[in-house]
């Protein structure tokens, strides 16, 4: 398992299956189009500027809490709602953290995750990928929770994993 520490934190990131870095806050989180997933102050979706349509002279501004209009001539550092630790940059009028040396994000191989059969009680045979034995085996997943290293099929988990 891979983790990057920041600020005497840790921070897990894992990979979706389409390859893209999610905080692992976000991994349980389902989002709707228009909408993102964000960590602060805990995981949730939040609306972005792809689906909050402004009047003229309003510009759609993302913050934590979600997409928002702003007047035009009240977009400066004073309209933003920036996350604890985060500063408002005035020329480009966004949050960002602190300036200090961040390690780049790394993927947890799915492919490496334990067998995590979830707290529920279904009975839905699947697939994982055992990297101890370098195979695909089967186990009972319940219908909830677990983990991304679940396969419906024998195929899918050697595709995944056996590449």
């Amino acid at each position: 398992m891979t983790a990057t520490v920041t600020l005497g934190l840790v921070l897990l990131i894992i990979c979706s299956a389409q390859g893209k870095v999610l905080p692992a806050g976000c991994a349980a989180v389902t989002c709707f189009a228009g909408q993102k997933c964000v960590t602060f102050p805990s995981p949730k979706c939040v609306t972005t500027c792809q689906v909050v349509k402004c009047s003229s002279g309003n510009k759609c501004v993302e913050t934590f809490r979600g997409a928002h209009c702003v007047a035009v001539e009240k977009l400066d550092c004073s309209t933003m709602d920036c996350p604890t630790g985060e500063t408002c940059v005035q020329d480009k009028v966004m949050c960002i953290k602190a300036p200090c040396p961040q390690p780049e994000p790394r993927c947890v191989p799915i492919c490496e995750l334990p067998a995590v059969p979830g707290l529920c009680k279904a009975y839905m045979p699947s697939y994982f990928f055992n990297s101890k034995t370098g195979q695909c085996e089967t186990f009972i997943y319940g219908g909830c929770g677990g983990n991304a290293n679940r396969f419906k099929t024998l195929e899918d988990c050697q595709n995944a994993c056996l590449m």
